[in-house]
């Protein structure tokens, strides 16, 4: 259950209506472990896809059919990598990113946080607010058909055959639909 807690904090605090209003500093930084490791394994995937396609481009290249060796051939024959070295040192840590993000002033009630994280300042805490954010799977109406079928089956309808069990479960279900009126 431990996992549980530790998501519903982490959903609260991506949650710019809330951030850590409620939690205490400890809470805080546990919710804070949970969405950098969810955003660091997504950064680590995309290093090694990107690894990954980078490798292949290297392959694909085709040697140099220049006999003569010289700083002009080599020049000419220069193919540059094409990973940015300083840009990736100036753009900001995911670390820094979600600390800025609270920092930023809570958003009023009326806000749409869908909206917020569509078009928000903080693109790279966006896949934690898809995860921690959305609807959780649900099965209500599986357990209420269920709920029914036990209610229709007892004691003293244990010779009731299965399609007629189903016919009842059929108008149980639909009777609303016809407003009671039958």
């Amino acid at each position: 259950m431990s996992n549980v807690e530790e998501n519903l904090i982490a959903a609260t605090l991506l949650a710019p209506r809330f951030k850590d209003m409620y939690f205490s500093a400890q809470e805080t930084e546990q919710a804070k472990r949970v969405i950098l490791s969810l955003l660091h394994s997504i950064e680590s995937q995309q290093t090694a896809t990107s690894a990954t396609t980078e490798s292949s481009r290297d392959d694909n290249r085709q040697p140099s059919t220049s006999t003569s060796s010289g700083l002009c051939n080599d020049y000419d024959s220069f193919v540059p990598d094409s990973t940015p070295t300083a840009a990736t040192s100036a753009t900001p840590s995911v670390d820094v990113k979600l600390d800025n993000y609270l920092r930023e002033p809570r958003v009023s009630r009326a806000t749409n946080i869908y909206g917020f994280w569509n078009c928000s300042q903080f693109p790279g805490l966006e896949a934690a607010a898809r995860k921690f954010l959305s609807a959780p799977l649900t099965s209500v109406a599986s357990e209420q058909l269920f709920s029914a079928a036990g209610q229709i089956y007892s004691d003293r309808r244990s010779s009731l055959l299965a399609e007629n069990a189903e016919k009842l479960l059929f108008l149980a279900y639909n009777i609303r639909l016809f407003g009671y009126q039958y």
